[in-house]
């Protein structure tokens, strides 16, 4: 779980030191998952932030600092909290659920709207919500009217 320190050797006279790591290298927190009839194991490449500790002690995991895993006895369920985990990890832009139902773009997302969720891409749906400026115009005078 920790990282391993690398060996120091010392520099020779005269000899180049070597480069030093950039900053520019990023470290990716990943995982690997094995469910079995016992339960489901969580391994991660390094120790995960606070945001994803408190996600994982929510949803019944428990650290074994023994294996160096978070597990959890329940398998009900663990589909849809690594997916909500995967998501959770995944930084940069999200995406895209499927191809937009009103365009055919490929970079449909899905939109919170019911039952029936529609996936629109960002130019249809900011179409799709727009206000008509009749109902507003309406609302607008019925507010007057009442004196609100």
């Amino acid at each position: 779980m920790g990282r391993e320190a690398g060996s120091v050797t010392p520099n020779p006279a005269g000899a180049r030191p070597a480069p030093a790591p950039t900053s520019e290298v990023s470290t990716v927190l990943t995982f690997k998952h094995a469910i079995d009839r016992r339960g489901v194991e969580l391994r991660f490449s390094e120790k995960p932030d606070e945001r994803i500790r408190a996600m994982l002690k929510a949803n019944g995991f428990r650290w074994a600092p023994s294996a160096g895993v978070w597990w959890r006895r329940r398998i009900e369920g663990t589909a849809d909290f690594l997916d909500a985990l995967r998501k959770a990890l995944f930084v940069g832009p999200p995406r895209p659920d499927g191809p937009c139902w009103r365009c055919k773009a490929p970079a449909g997302f899905f939109r919170p709207r019911g039952a029936a969720t529609p996936v629109y891409c960002d130019a249809c749906d900011a179409i799709l919500n727009t206000p008509d400026p009749t109902d507003l115009a309406y609302e607008d005078a019925c507010a007057r009217a009442c004196g609100l």
